[in-house]
């Protein structure tokens, strides 16, 4: 028998990785300086999970990414996920460090 809330997800569509779920508490951006001498843009979010916190990065270049803007050495609009929303992410690239979980090579699942 089929419940009535049960949601069905064809299998064959997931692709390889770990999925994570949580709620977004925070996003933040910083300017960095590479080797090369370009700026770019260090992009964190925090991700509440069961236990603890997710910590995800992706580093964006103002040069070919319009979704960025610099001002001086503030970073003024970047792409940001809705505070205490609820999200799901396919996580490629992870490691752990201090105990917590960070992802560097992630995207956002709708």
């Amino acid at each position: 028998m089929e419940k009535i809330n049960e949601k069905k997800t064809d299998v064959g569509t997931l692709k390889n990785g770990i999925y994570l779920k949580g709620i977004v508490i925070s996003n933040s951006a910083r300017k960095v300086l590479k080797k090369d001498g370009t700026t770019g843009v260090s992009v964190k979010h925090e991700v509440s999970i069961d236990p603890g916190v997710a910590l995800l990065t992706r580093f964006l270049d103002p040069a070919t990414d319009n979704s960025v803007k610099i001002e001086g050495d503030d970073v003024k609009s970047f792409p940001e996920l809705k505070k205490f929303d609820p999200v799901t992410v396919r996580v490629n690239r992870f490691r752990e460090y201090d105990k917590q979980f960070q992802a560097s090579d992630w995207e956002s699942i709708v």
